[in-house]
């Protein structure tokens, strides 16, 4: 008891010295809409079959020059043009995907073109993939064992980035991630940014426990008594006057005071409480701090949104949410499942089970929520409210990561 009482004074007193901006007033609600449970998709629906048969195209890749190489320095790559979903077809987006016996898998949805190779990492532990915009990493779960990258052409090394569990996640629109070592009980944390070959690049931030994930707007999430804070990494920078390095405080932002739902770049979906505990959930714009009221909480009908799924589960545009939620008749069960909710009337859709709530990707155009179910890589069409295959190559799929094409 102590210990948890010294924790949520650590979190208050770190917050209100730093001098965050005045919150909003709790919110009661103002609008009653009812959450509207839709029949959960039964059956994913298969790829149709290609009119063409597949050309595949062994490659290899050329020689690694690193010194720390993995057994393989050069990797034969088979390529191949495979049937993609026809909705999924041309959108600007790359799966990158690893599974089905140690393959790495890169499926351009512009092209239809797969890549494979077989890449021997992480042989303990859940299995994780960081993708960036020229690399993947497979960070290692064994302390005794480093880390393997695997660049577009195929070359492989290994490379000390710290363990899987430390690594938040990709730094947004840039080959660096943010990696959160463990602190010592009661002191916080230290968020520290890596470069894909491990070296440090800075301290960002020392704040009081360890951030929650990635914020896709920059910086990280950290989550406290008091609610959700979103962090802007401090920098080093160059004095003028004294030509000496210094250090700038961490710049603090309130995003809600209750639970938070979804969050993207520009949004927040939020669920909070006035003083009577009547309860809403919110649509919050990040840049105006604008708060609209999508419905009011009177049920626990249907599926209930729980907490953030994926690191932008907001769609592009703003209308659509992705979200874990449970049954209300079930809280105790270890099934992780997905729901999106239309932000327009509050309407929450089940669309099944995932292997990973963290793995859930917007397609950019802001139609599509991909994520893995069953070990295939599917993908949730808010058109048709169907669950399609995104290709039927992909199987066996432990994690995948995406990067945009075309830009």
């Amino acid at each position: 008891m102590p210990l948890v009482v010294g924790m949520i004074a650590l979190g208050v007193g770190w917050v209100l010295g730093r001098g965050s901006p005045e919150r909003s007033d709790r919110v009661a609600p103002v609008v009653t809409a009812t959450t509207v449970r839709s029949d959960p998709v039964g059956s994913i629906a298969p790829v149709p079959s290609a009119s063409t048969a597949s050309s595949v195209t062994p490659t290899t890749a050329p020689p690694t020059t690193s010194a720390a190489q993995a057994d393989d320095p050069t990797p034969v790559i088979v390529e191949a043009e495979v049937p993609v979903h026809p909705d999924l077809r041309g959108q600007p987006l790359e799966i990158v995907a690893y599974g089905n016996g140690r393959q790495l898998f890169q499926l351009d949805l512009a092209t239809a073109r797969l890549r494979s190779q077989h890449v021997i990492a992480q042989p303990f532990g859940r299995t994780r993939l960081l993708v960036g915009p020229t690399w993947a990493l497979l960070p290692s779960s064994d302390a005794d064992l480093s880390s393997t990258i695997v660049w577009d052409d195929g070359r492989t090394a290994a490379v000390e980035v710290g363990l899987a569990d430390q690594i938040l996640g990709v730094a947004d629109g840039r080959a660096l991630w943010w990696v959160v070592p463990t602190p010592d009980p009661g002191e916080g944390a230290f968020v520290q940014l890596r470069s894909v070959q491990g070296e440090f690049e800075e301290v960002i931030a020392g704040v009081p426990v360890a951030p929650s994930r990635v914020d896709p707007a920059g910086g990280v999430l950290l989550e406290l008594p008091d609610g959700w804070f979103a962090v802007e990494p401090q920098r080093a920078v160059t004095d003028p006057e004294v030509g000496a390095s210094r250090v700038v405080e961490p710049t603090v932002v309130p995003i809600t005071s209750g639970r938070l739902l979804a969050i993207s770049a520009e949004f927040a979906v939020v669920e909070e409480c006035d003083d009577r505990l009547v309860c809403a959930r919110l649509v919050i714009d990040r840049a105006t701090s604008e708060r609209r009221v999508i419905e009011s909480i009177r049920d626990l009908r249907g599926p209930v949104p729980y907490a953030v799924a994926g690191v932008s589960s907001v769609a592009s545009g703003g209308r659509w949410a992705v979200v874990e939620v449970l049954e209300p008749d079930d809280r105790a069960s270890t099934q992780r499942s997905l729901g999106v909710i239309d932000l327009s009337t509050g309407e929450v859709d089940d669309i099944g089970p995932t292997q990973d709530v963290d793995q859930v990707v917007w397609s950019p155009d802001g139609r599509f929520v991909i994520f893995i179910a069953g070990g295939r890589v599917v993908a949730y069409d808010t058109e048709s409210a169907l669950t399609v295959v995104v290709a039927d190559e992909l199987v066996a799929i432990d994690a995948f990561g995406v990067r945009r094409t075309g830009e």
